[in-house]
């Protein structure tokens, strides 16, 4: 697999306009700093769901399949938008 033309970041923070690397304290094999990104942008948005609601990714083949579970008036009171980043990236480690 070659390196991607893009690669996407999805996030509820709003304003972000940098991604910087960070650790990720939910994953204890993982040491350093990374910054997190897909080469799906179906994944990216997954993250744009507010935090709190469980959320299920599913692929096959080329289509991408996002599945929140929530009461929809409790998931718009959440919801306070996001940010969604395309960049060309400079470095890939394969």
């Amino acid at each position: 697999m070659g390196k991607p033309e893009y690669l996407y970041h999805g996030s509820t923070q709003q304003g972000l306009r940098t991604l910087e690397p960070r650790e990720d304290p939910q994953n204890e094999q993982l040491t350093g700093k990374f910054v997190f990104a897909t080469q799906h942008e179906a994944v990216a948005a997954m993250y744009l769901s507010p935090k709190g609601f469980p959320t299920i990714i599913s692929r096959f083949g080329d289509v991408f399949t996002i599945v929140v579970q929530a009461d929809i008036t409790d998931y718009e009171q959440a919801d306070k938008g996001g940010v969604y980043i395309s960049t060309v990236p400079r470095r890939i480690r394969e």
